[in-house]
Order: C-alpha cells, then sequence, then structure tokens
C-alpha cells in the first residue's frame, strides 16, 4: 500500500469517527429539548429517557394535531360559510410519519381548493412549537385514487363505480346505489364464473348487496376513462 493510501485510509476512519460522534450529539441535544419542552423531569435509568415516554409523546402530539386539525375545520367552515358555501369541509384521514411528517386529507361534497388547505395548514402549524419537535405538514384533498374513510365520502360518490374488498377477502366490483352512517348498498356486477356458466336463454343480472362499514376492509373509487 502507498503512502498516499495509508494517509487516504486513516483520515477516512477518522471523518467517520467525527461524523458518528456530531450525530450522536445532535441526537442527544434534540431528546433534551423534547424532555425540556415537555417538563420531564430524568429520575430514572441514570438520565437515560424511557420508551414508554417516547411513545407517550408521540401519542400525545397526535391527540394535539386533531384537536388543531378540527379547530382549523370550524374556521374554514365558517369561511365557506360566509361566502356561501352549501356544504363543508370534513377530516377523512390525518397521518404522522415517524419522521415528523403530518399529512392531513380533508375532503367536502363540492370539492377541495387550494384556499381550503391553506388556512388549515397554518393554523396547525401555528399551534406546534417548532423549538421542541421539528415537523413538516401537509394538507391537501382526498384525492379520487385514495380508499374511502368516511360515510359522507360514499354518499359523494353514489352513482359511480367502486372496487370493495371485504374483511373474507373478496373482491365486489360496481355501482354506489345509495350510502348511510350504517353501510352502503352496490349494485354487483356478476362474478366471470357465474357468466360462463349462465346460458343464452337466461342471460344473468347484476345483484344488489348491502355492506356495512366493518364488512368493508377497503373500498376505492374505479376511474372508468
Amino acid at each position: 500500500m502507498t503512502r498516499t493510501g495509508c494517509c487516504g485510509t486513516y483520515f477516512q476512519r477518522i471523518w467517520k469517527k467525527q461524523t458518528k460522534a456530531l450525530s450522536l450529539w445532535r441526537f442527544w441535544q434534540h431528546a433534551k429539548r423534547r424532555r425540556e419542552g415537555q417538563g420531564f423531569k430524568e429520575k430514572m435509568c441514570g438520565g437515560v429517557q424511557p420508551l414508554f415516554y417516547c411513545i407517550f409523546t408521540a401519542f400525545m402530539n397526535k391527540e394535539k394535531i386533531h384537536v388543531l386539525l378540527e379547530e382549523a375545520l370550524a374556521l374554514r367552515n365558517a369561511a365557506r360559510a360566509e361566502a356561501g358555501a352549501a356544504d363543508d369541509l370534513f377530516e377523512v384521514d390525518t397521518i404522522l410519519s415517524p419522521r415528523n411528517v403530518i399529512r392531513v386529507f380533508v375532503d367536502a361534497e363540492t370539492g377541495v381548493t387550494i384556499d381550503d388547505c391553506v388556512p388549515i395548514s397554518r393554523h396547525i402549524e401555528g399551534g406546534l412549537n417548532r423549538e421542541v419537535e421539528d415537523f413538516e405538514i401537509e394538507v391537501s384533498s382526498a384525492g379520487i385514487d385514495r380508499p374511502l374513510k368516511k360515510p359522507r365520502q360514499y354518499r359523494k360518490n353514489i352513482g359511480r363505480r367502486l372496487k370493495l374488498t371485504d374483511r373474507e377477502g373478496l373482491t365486489w366490483k360496481g355501482s354506489i346505489l345509495s350510502a348511510d352512517e350504517s353501510g352502503i348498498t352496490l349494485h354487483c356486477d356478476l362474478p366471470k364464473a357465474k357468466k360462463k356458466a349462465a346460458t343464452a336463454a337466461a342471460e344473468p343480472q347484476p345483484q344488489d348487496k348491502v355492506f356495512s362499514y366493518e364488512q368493508i376492509k377497503e373500498a376505492r373509487i374505479e376511474i372508468v376513462f
């Protein structure tokens, strides 16, 4: 091995050690800020933060996000009502990733605009403290490619094609006939196996099937071109 090669290897090892030490220092400083912000007192494990505290903090953060979201929706819906909107916004889903990326999905019968998303995002961001814990926030409409979560989404899409998977693993396709707070009625296509077995004299007809929301594992709107 040449002298240059030896020096290069030596400095690479020093660089890796320094990088690792810096990462550990940043992690400790971040944990320290979180403890100070939450008023946590080190009483156990020689100052080591217990695992249950990390889980509890994440849970509390998500609860706070839901409270802020409810406030933001109330404020935005009041503004929409003043502008003459016939419906209101509602939460579809809120996802908090391990990297503190907050994704909020909202919907309304008449659709969601950027003017709806911006004030909701600002209200939630203003209620959280970046000095305690850094985060990213994304507020958007529940796109047509996302699974349906709330009864109001099913009502909004009455008449459209739906692909549904029930809790037994069976897949159904058809048009949404009706939807209420307990479930939906789907005008199902006849399964292919039955179509093959049917004779020309007795043409098979689609069937109407009722699904409670507890029976639905996943449901997505079928995009028809």
